[in-house]
């Protein structure tokens, strides 16, 4: 694999995760437990098996 192509998805990766963190954030300070759930498991199955 090509290492920008690869760095570039790294960072793409990193900015999806900040978005989720702020999002679950969100989630948590209105209650929203079941949604904070939600992201935290998507956010487990991009680890296991990236996209």
């Amino acid at each position: 694999m090509d290492e920008r192509l690869y760095t570039l998805e790294i960072e793409h990766f990193h900015d999806l995760q900040e978005k989720h963190k702020q999002q679950a954030l969100a989630a948590l300070e209105s209650g929203q437990v079941i949604f904070f759930l939600f992201i935290l498991l998507s956010q487990i199955k991009r680890a296991i098996h990236p996209v």
